[in-house]
């Protein structure tokens, strides 16, 4: 299986959006939550409707490339993996719960 090192290094080659959020997850083994994105106080400022209408579309796309994310590096990360290491990690009680979160597998593993 990969290094940390050498996660990061393919982190850093193979995601352009968000880059240094992924890096330094992989890191930390933590991927901060995504909050909601509320909408403005007042609905009828057209300068605000659109500000909201920019960010929103951000944040769409930033929902969108976290979970790329982390179904990407889930696959990377599970497929270092020996199969006798795959065999064992499905025997683990919480292996279930690591489909699609690198996150969990690693703290697995």
């Amino acid at each position: 299986m990969k290094t940390a090192k050498e996660i990061i290094s393919y982190v850093g080659r193979t995601y352009t959006k968000y880059t240094a959020d992924f890096m330094q997850a992989v890191r930390d083994l933590k991927l901060e939550e995504l909050s909601e994105l509320l909408l403005p106080q007042d609905m009828t400022d057209f300068v605000d409707m659109e500000r909201w209408k920019y960010h929103f579309k951000e944040h769409e796309t930033k929902v969108l490339e976290y979970s790329n994310f982390k179904a990407g590096l889930y696959s990377v990360v599970h497929g270092q993996c020996t199969d006798a290491l795959q065999e064992k990690l499905k025997s683990h009680p919480d292996f279930d719960g690591t489909y699609k979160n690198w996150i969990k597998l690693l703290k697995i593993i």
